[in-house]
This record gives structure tokens, C-alpha cells and sequence, in this order.
């Protein structure tokens, strides 16, 4: 149910953004910079919980169990999992970031923005995932 709410909330954020952008001078492009982030935080989300939402229950259910060492090492497995795909994600990123938003459909116009916001939210990445650790 967290997740789910997690979601929403963020699709709402992306709703409220438009709100306000749309009646601005250049809206429509405005509009379309913002745009590209909800398929990009859905992605980062999508990762981050691949592994973030996983381990911390599994450590749970064995600590409640009193195997703390087993604990440890999901906790250890899961923190070193999402720096690693972090990291990597990033990395990927940094060398495809062009490519990456002209297939997610930005234009000679938004492009040099979208780029810095792009970047922007891929340097953000690696402490969204350290949240879930």
C-alpha cells in the first residue's frame, strides 16, 4: 500500500506541475520539459525497489527469527545491490543521455533543457536510492 500511495503522489506532483506551467507564456514547452521526468522517476523508482523493497522485509522476517547474521547479510547484499545498479545506472546514462531523450521524444527546441534537467535528476539518483538502503 506504501508503494502504491508513493506513486500516486508523485503522479499528483506531475499533475499540480502542469497546473501551474501550462498558463505560463511558453507553457506548451514548458510543459513538454516537464514532461519527460515521470517516465524517468518512474524508472529510478522502479529500480530502487527492485531491491530496496525486497531485503528490508527479508531482513525483518529473519531478525524476528533471532538469526541476526542472516539479517546482516541481506542488509549488506541490498545496500551494495543499489549502489551498484546506482552507479551503473548512471554511468549508462551519462553515456546515452542524448540518445535516451530524443527516444523519449524531445525536439531540437527542448532538448539543451531537458538535458539539465536530465542531468539534474540522475545526480539526484544515487541519494533516492541510498532512501531505500
Amino acid at each position: 500500500m506504501p508503494a502504491i500511495f508513493a506513486q500516486l503522489v508523485t503522479l499528483l506532483h506531475n499533475l499540480v506541475d502542469r497546473i501551474f506551467i501550462g498558463p505560463m507564456s511558453d507553457g506548451m514547452l514548458a510543459m513538454a520539459k516537464v514532461g519527460l521526468c515521470a517516465p524517468i522517476v518512474t524508472i529510478i523508482t522502479a529500480f530502487t525497489n527492485l531491491f530496496g523493497r525486497g531485503g528490508a522485509p527479508l531482513a525483518t522476517i529473519v531478525m524476528e527469527e533471532e538469526k541476526y547474521q542472516k539479517a546482516e547479510h541481506y542488509l549488506v547484499t541490498t545496500f551494495i545491490s543499489l549502489i551498484g545498479t546506482s552507479c551503473m545506472l548512471t554511468l549508462i546514462v551519462s553515456i546515452f543521455k542524448k540518445e535516451i531523450l530524443l527516444a523519449l521524444g524531445a525536439s531540437e527546441a527542448t532538448l539543451p533543457t531537458r538535458l539539465t534537467i536530465f542531468r539534474s535528476i540522475f545526480c539526484e539518483h544515487f541519494l533516492f536510492s541510498l532512501r531505500w538502503a
